[in-house]
């Protein structure tokens, strides 16, 4: 668990410091382009300023101009006065010739030996390479005493370069810088945030099927580990109540399985222990002995068809029939038993019920509950049994007169195992497991068995089951 944990913590602080550095990358790139933009942006407006500064120069020195004089050395007597620290200016005449470079560009311009893009008639900015670096170039026509001249502005981007450089400097190592402190601060964050987990893996790994009582501890039950650890609990709560009725499920199995075993092995040990036995005694101990069998045998069918249907291999044998038919025929086969008793068995159904669904289980159903009512309903009473249509579903009805169930014991009458023993003896109730597999037979048809009645004047058990039930 705790490598699972480390790991765990090691993969959030991964997954927060790459998304981290994403971001400042991205902001990086972002903040550098909109730098480099703005900044030759600048420099393009300084070089539109400073060229529109010396045609101006050139138009008032036109006006202030009284005697003829050659144009072109006007023009560069002006443009050599009119210089900038980093903005030089270099001129031609409308024939292409140089009329003006400053002394470090003239023998290069002459020979043509620069590399780059000069600005043209279409994009009047450009970009050349002189012998110190890169130049940003910017082209505008004037005319001076009838004379058109072409004047290209240069900047150099030295500075920019320099700037630019110092810019990726910072970045390349803020973000490494950053990185590296949002990855300690992911492992921190993260081992705290993933302790509450820790424990309670600690707490789990502590509990056990002896000490299914225990729970995981809860700081705050708003957040998300609050709630993963209720419903853990949730799920323990679940386990041990599952655990405690396991438990008493095989002591009461044990217990109930013990009498009939002890009965039969007292009876078989009377009969050989006795070297001299009339055919009567024989007969009357292999009686009890039949007896006993039947109902082990019918406690360990009910333990073994439970034990299916917990473990869901109990699947059913789906079919077609009318449920009112198939509860007649239950009644009509129990009509002996309650004879016997002196119990009329009254059967009541006033319309078809087609059903679909699993006609064994639903008749041993009806068998458990006529089984339980005309047991303990008393002579020369009634026990009825009633079928139903109400809305979309089916009811069935099963009423006898008998003694009642007392409040406090009605909500564990559908345990396993369990009986009322101030009112059902050991040998009327049985093993305790009928209600409980009647029960688990309306359920696993969609539908529900309820106790409806239970007083003086008798109980009432009712299954209700849906009149469109798939499997």
């Amino acid at each position: 668990m705790i490598g699972i944990h480390a790991s765990l913590r090691l993969r959030l602080a991964l997954w927060y410091t790459g998304a981290l550095v994403l971001v400042l990358v991205a902001f990086g790139a972002l903040a550098f382009l909109i730098f480099v933009r703005s900044l030759d942006a600048q420099i393009d407006r300084l070089l539109v300023a400073s060229t529109n500064a010396l045609v101006q120069a050139f138009a008032a020195e036109q006006e202030e101009m009284t005697v003829e004089t050659n144009s072109g050395e006007e023009v560069a007597r002006e443009a050599r006065d009119f210089q900038f620290q980093d903005i030089l200016f270099v001129i031609y005449d409308q024939n292409g010739r140089l009329v003006f470079a400053p002394e470090r560009l003239s023998a290069r311009l002459k020979s043509n030996g620069t590399t780059g893009r000069w600005p043209s008639d279409d994009e009047p900015y450009g970009m050349v390479y002189l012998d110190d670096g890169w130049w940003r170039t910017y082209r505008q026509v004037a005319t001076f005493r009838g004379a058109r001249y072409r004047i290209v502005a240069l900047h150099s981007l030295h500075n920019r370069q320099r700037v630019l450089g110092r810019l990726a400097m910072a970045f390349g190592v803020a973000v490494p810088v950053a990185s590296l402190l949002a990855g300690l601060s992911a492992l921190v964050i993260a081992h705290r945030a993933l302790a509450p987990v820790a424990e309670m893996s600690a707490q789990a790994a502590r509990i056990g099927a002896t000490n299914l009582n225990e729970r995981l501890p809860v700081a705050n039950e708003r957040d998300e580990l609050g709630r993963l650890a209720m419903v853990i609990n949730d799920l323990l709560a679940r386990l041990e109540t599952s655990f405690e009725q396991q438990r008493r499920f095989m002591a009461d199995a044990s217990h109930e399985l013990r009498t009939p075993t002890a009965v039969i092995c007292g009876e078989a040990e009377v009969a050989l222990s006795r070297q001299a036995r009339t055919p009567d005694d024989l007969r009357d101990s292999l009686r009890i002995v039949q007896v006993e069998g039947r109902r082990m045998s019918r406690i360990i069918e009910d333990l073994l068809l439970l034990a299916r249907a917990d473990a869901g291999q109990c699947p059913l044998v789906i079919s077609d029939f009318y449920l009112d038919e198939a509860i007649a025929e239950t009644a009509h086969a129990f009509r002996v038993l309650a004879a016997q008793r002196a119990i009329d068995l009254c059967f009541e159904a006033n319309d078809e019920l087609p059903f679909r669904g699993d006609q064994g289980l639903i008749q041993r159903m009806a068998a458990n509950l006529l089984d339980n009512a005309i047991k303990y309903a008393p002579p020369r009473s009634v026990v009825y049994v009633r079928c139903a249509r109400c809305g979309d579903a089916y009811t069935v009805a099963f009423s006898d007169a008998g003694p009642g169930i007392a409040p406090e014991d009605q909500p564990h009458i559908f345990e396993r195992f369990w009986r009322a023993d101030k009112a059902r003896s050991r040998a009327q109730s049985g093993a305790g497991l009928g209600l409980a597999i009647a029960r688990w037979i309306a359920e696993v048809h969609g539908g529900r068995l309820e106790l409806a009645r239970s007083d003086v004047q008798g109980s009432t058990f009712v299954a209700t089951l849906p009149s469109r039930f798939l499997a």
